[in-house]
């Protein structure tokens, strides 16, 4: 066998899998068409053949580039993107993936220009090669590298001391002593659209539930109005100019290799971390984060973006817009309203007859509960981390949350128009919606259509709502919920009609603001709201803080603990969110900051911030909708250079003294 074969052989051979056969130029494509390809696109995938090999999920993301894996069930492909001539740090890479994998049937690999197949080791034959002579001093060094590459998969949870676990200090805010617990709970697109929030028409008893036994953040903002870079900053607790994250495709460990998420500092302090559902975006997942890898079923709903039973509509070659590239809010250029999208994918929004606790996010909830019960019996301190699907499009829910509502009586959004003297490109004309089908292809959408729309949203988030309820509800039944901080997000808002527009991909409030809930044994400020500003990247010092852990020195956020005492206590004087924007070739950033009256945007060249291309000012208090942007007015100058120089501190200037 050739050398680099056999490394690859022995690699492999160390995960518990060998390889079946090696595959041809060409053949890996024919396989992977052929025995996956129907499963993909049942599962609302793009399935694309070409080389290397790539799949998008619903938001355009290639799941392949960097640290990528894709899990379909029983089957999982691989791809490592490497030069021929691979080094000891690629079978390092190969060896944690495969060790995650866990899967017995059915897994391609391609591996630069290495393509292969393979498949577990039966015991008997396991055993018998593993008696057998083999060379060491090369192979164990990889597999120590594999070891440090991928330390959260190779290191036995039965080595840590108990040294490890007192270095934390636990204890409630009401100072009993006790070793506290996170329930992690996020939710994708989730607007504060909720009851806590003020809405009477949509149906949250659960999440309003959790309102009453916590506090309610009236104004939180996400550092980016999109899922990977919101996602990365939270679990870094760094802002996406630190992550080097604007898109979806990148990872952040890309610019930060040694940094320490949120979960990961817990695992490193005695706790037990899992993570199920959609945590990080798409195929970006990070191994060093959990004590354990995701489940199958949970990771595979995270990835595809849509429920797993839910088949869309045959392929008729629908194409894909990259975000960052979409046209400007005004060009309505080649829009046809009597025409309606098809593409490779189903409708935006269908009442499904699963039953009621069915579906994609049942299965997720089933999987937190089963999780729940086996850290009640491990008796040790954990961090779960379970991320609901819904309410991201599509609208797929079962009937019986469709019927909680009378369309009659959902509201259309009052501001279904641009905003006037705002840059055309702070809002996008016709993003992720329109990968759907049946869309009317037009961005100012007929009201019936757009009511449908409303409605399917509003049901999402009733059947989200629902299954997170079941996992409140065991957290409850097994006594944990005494000794368990309980934190709730949506990584983002989502415009509903507003501006004239759908989605988020922009700076304005209703992209930027979204739903924070926390409980914490022994807060004061229970069933209390609080009006301060909070950033995303705060959660993470927050929450270490709580559990007693030191915080990393590199964290850009601030700990929110004391409002949970003291709700109405001075607080931040502005929050900071960002959106990228390529316009004719330029690749611009429009750098928003919002305090308590205004929301005031710059938009510069990436590479040189000096270079200011457009300005927006909204004030909240006479024009709460941002509806008419008064940067321009000259009797606002004063005004937009005091703002200027505000924005200019940063956010560290905007620490509460």
């Amino acid at each position: 066998m050739k050398d680099k074969e056999f490394q690859l052989s022995d690699v492999v051979r160390q995960t518990g899998y060998e390889i079946h056969r090696y595959l041809g130029p060409g053949h890996l494509e024919k396989v992977y068409e052929n025995a996956l390809g129907h499963r993909l696109r049942e599962k609302g995938l793009d399935v694309k053949q070409q080389h290397p090999l790539t799949v998008r999920d619903e938001d355009g993301t290639v799941l392949g580039e960097y640290f990528a894996d894709l899990f379909v069930q029983d089957c999982l492909i691989v791809e490592l993107e490497t030069a021929e001539d691979f080094s000891d740090q690629h079978l390092a890479e190969l060896h944690g993936y495969l060790r995650a994998a866990r899967i017995e049937h059915g897994l391609l690999v391609n591996f630069g220009s290495y393509k292969f197949q393979v498949k577990k080791i039966a015991m008997s034959e396991k055993t018998h090669s593993d008696s057998q002579p083999r060379q060491t001093s090369r192979l164990d060094s990889l597999l120590s590298l594999g070891i440090l590459v991928f330390i959260s998969l190779c290191v036995s949870w039965g080595n840590l001391t108990a040294a490890q676990t007192e270095k934390s200090v636990p204890h409630g805010l009401d100072g009993a002593d006790r070793q506290l617990n996170v329930l992690f709970l996020v939710s994708d697109d989730l607007r504060p659209e909720l009851g806590c929030y003020g809405n009477s028409i949509i149906k949250s008893p659960n999440i309003d539930r959790l309102a009453e036994r916590g506090i309610v953040f009236n104004r939180a903002y996400c550092q980016q109005a999109v899922c990977s870079p919101s996602r990365s900053s939270v679990m870094t607790g760094m802002r996406p100019d630190t992550t080097k994250v604007w898109d979806l495709n990148t990872h952040f460990r890309k610019a930060l290799p040694e940094v320490v998420t949120l979960s990961q500092l817990f695992k490193n302090h005695g706790y037990f971390t899992q993570g199920m559902g959609k945590i990080y975006h798409g195929g970006l997942v990070d191994l060093p984060s959990w004590s354990a890898t995701a489940t199958a079923t949970a990771t595979a709903t995270a990835l595809m973006g849509q429920d797993p039973d839910v088949v869309p509509a045959k392929k008729t070659g629908g194409a894909k817009k990259k975000i960052a590239e979409s046209k400007p809010a005004n060009d309505a250029e080649n829009e046809n309203p009597d025409k309606l999208t098809s593409t490779d994918r189903g409708p935006a929004f269908r009442a499904t007859d699963d039953p009621v606790n069915g579906g994609g996010e049942g299965k997720l909830a089933d999987e937190a509960i089963a999780a729940l019960g086996k850290l009640k019996a491990n008796a040790q301190p954990f961090f779960l981390a379970v991320g609901f699907h819904k309410p991201h499009l599509p609208f797929y829910s079962p009937k019986a949350y469709w019927d909680l509502y009378d369309p009659a009586k959902i509201p259309l959004a009052d501001n279904r128009f641009l905003p006037k003297g705002a840059p055309a490109y702070a809002l996008v004309g016709k993003p992720e919606l329109w990968s759907y089908s049946g869309v009317p292809d037009v961005s100012h959408l007929p009201d019936d259509y757009a009511r449908q729309l409303k409605h399917g949203y509003y049901a999402a988030v009733s059947y989200m709502d629902a299954q997170l309820g079941r996992v409140l509800d065991e957290l409850d039944r097994l006594g944990l919920a005494e000794n368990t901080i309980v934190i709730l997000w949506g990584d983002h808002g989502w415009k509903l009609g507003e501006h004239d527009r759908w989605a988020k991909h922009s700076n304005v409030e209703d992209d930027t603001h979204a739903p924070l809930i926390i409980s914490v044994p022994g807060m004061k400020a229970v069933g209390k709201k609080t009006d301060a500003l909070v950033e995303f990247v705060d959660m993470y010092p927050t929450l270490a803080e709580l559990a007693g852990l030191p915080l990393p020195e590199n964290l850009e956020g601030l700990s929110f603990k004391p409002l949970l005492d003291d709700p109405h206590r001075p607080w931040k004087s502005a929050a900071f969110s960002q959106y990228p924007r390529t316009v004719k070739g330029r690749k611009l950033m429009g750098s928003s900051m919002r305090t308590d009256r205004y929301r005031f945007t710059r938009w510069m060249e990436r590479d040189d911030h000096s270079k200011v291309d457009a300005v927006e000012l909204y004030d909240h208090q006479n024009d709460p909708q941002e509806n008419v942007n008064i940067a321009n007015d000259s009797a606002n100058k004063a005004l937009v250079e005091k703002l200027n120089a505000q924005w200019l501190a940063g956010w560290k200037g905007a620490v509460a003294k």
